[in-house]
């Protein structure tokens, strides 16, 4: 499992469906990390996936009191998303409907009041990948257009790891970092310099989460800032409305 809030797939088009590849031979690491986590039938029923979690992040008023958030996510597969942070004063939504990728700001003290942009290309496709890194538990990237690559072994946090890469395109791309005696990720990386990692687990219906997932990022200044995901709810395969991702309507005057 990886959760990314950063901001595919190769020869992808928007407003066309993406031409699936055959399927490469898998790489070893590949089922014994999806076994880690669950059955095969546990992850091949998945559907949808529901994240409800207090979000830790900086505070740039006070760098020793960060804030807290509320934020609720919810992946379908096989290519949709809804995150929602409440803040304070506003309620953000981002979502993602096949090709379609949008956000609204939303005034807490005038519900009705509220902005929609359309996201551009890159942001959707970024959408998309993370998508796909949270649903298909590192299996079948190929088909979708992306590529997986071995990177060798490597030590991390004193742990002998074995490298892989998936690619989603020549921008987006997610090094995972296995410890290939148990299958366990150790850790991951992003093709812009971020570190996520994941603490503690939790088990919901035969699949296994961390308790915690902290993301590591340098800021505009070069300092390392962490933003701390601490999961209360995760709620697996909840049946959902039809149009629960599309983009949002006008409202009337």
């Amino acid at each position: 499992m990886m959760f990314s809030l950063c901001r595919p797939l190769a020869a992808l088009c928007l407003g066309l469906a993406p031409v699936l590849a055959p399927a490469a031979e898998e790489h070893p690491i590949i089922a014994k990390a999806r076994k880690f986590v669950a059955e095969e039938g546990t992850l091949d029923g998945l559907r949808t996936l529901r994240f409800v979690a207090t979000m830790t992040v900086p505070n740039p008023a006070d760098a020793a009191n960060p804030k807290s958030v509320k934020l609720d996510v919810v992946f379908e597969k096989p290519d949709r998303q809804l995150m929602q942070i409440a803040f304070d004063d506003r309620v953000e939504i981002t979502g993602l409907d096949g090709f379609d990728g949008w956000h609204m700001l939303q005034d807490k003290s005038d519900p009705p009041r509220r902005r929609v942009t359309i996201l551009p290309p890159a942001r959707i496709r970024r959408l998309r990948a993370e998508t796909w890194e949270n649903l298909y538990y590192f299996r079948g990237l190929e088909r979708a257009g992306g590529t997986v690559e071995d990177g060798g072994e490597h030590n991390v946090d004193g742990v002998l790891t074995r490298k892989i890469a998936f690619i989603h395109s020549p921008t987006i791309s997610f090094f995972r970092y296995f410890d290939p005696q148990t299958g366990r990720l150790v850790v991951t990386e992003t093709e812009d310099g971020r570190i996520i990692r994941e603490e503690g687990e939790m088990v919901v219906q035969g699949l296994r989460f961390p308790r915690s997932v902290e993301t590591f990022a340098k800021n505009d200044k070069g300092a390392v800032e962490t933003v701390t995901l601490t999961f209360e709810k995760i709620v697996i395969n909840e049946p959902l409305p039809r149009d629960y991702f599309a983009v949002p309507r006008p409202r009337a005057p």
